[in-house]
């Protein structure tokens, strides 16, 4: 990232939204990415997909200016080229410092966490989610895809399961018997 080593904004894109972006764009890559597109697959409001997936998309070079697909999202969507895709977003979105800083994906996000706290002067809640798109494209591992569809999404609770009979009704059973 030699021309942009001074950039203090980074991508804050949901890995939950990461997967499921590469998930649709593998069916089908459309011809332009708007608000409205990313709002429906995403499952959310236009102006929250405009001001916080839209710019990240950009940043990492999937989209352009424009808002057509890049080059880049047939090799990203792709198994066979997802870690070539990979490199060159890291490369080309994230400083070299930050990328030497990490020798270890188990061990890494608490240090890229740090860093992004201190380059990037941001709080722990931004650098959190910094680093948790970071991570998953410096791991470059597409097979975490089917692991992200099996966890709940992020802000949803698992449903509980609840005895919804009432007790009262029990106990006259009870005592009939």
């Amino acid at each position: 990232m030699a021309e942009n080593e001074e950039r203090k904004s980074f991508p804050m894109l949901a890995p939950s939204h990461w997967w499921k972006l590469r998930s649709k764009f593998h069916q089908s890559i459309p011809g332009v990415v708007t608000d409205s597109y990313l709002a429906t697959v995403l499952e959310m409001a236009e102006v929250s997909a405009r001001n916080n997936v839209m710019p990240s998309l950009k940043a990492f070079g999937l989209i352009g200016q424009d808002g057509k697909p890049a080059e880049l999202v047939k090799q990203w969507r792709d198994d066979e080229g997802y870690a070539s895709a990979c490199k060159t977003i890291l490369d080309t979105t994230y400083p070299d410092e930050l990328i030497h800083v990490i020798d270890d994906v188990a061990t890494g996000r608490p240090k890229a966490e740090r860093w992004f706290q201190n380059k990037a002067g941001v709080g722990q809640n931004a650098a959190g989610k910094m680093a948790s798109i970071f991570m998953v494209v410096y791991e470059a591992d597409a097979s975490k895809a089917s692991d992200a569809r099996k966890a709940p999404a992020a802000g949803k609770r698992a449903a509980k399961s609840v005895d919804v009979t009432p007790k009262r009704a029990n106990k006259v059973v009870e005592a009939v018997s």
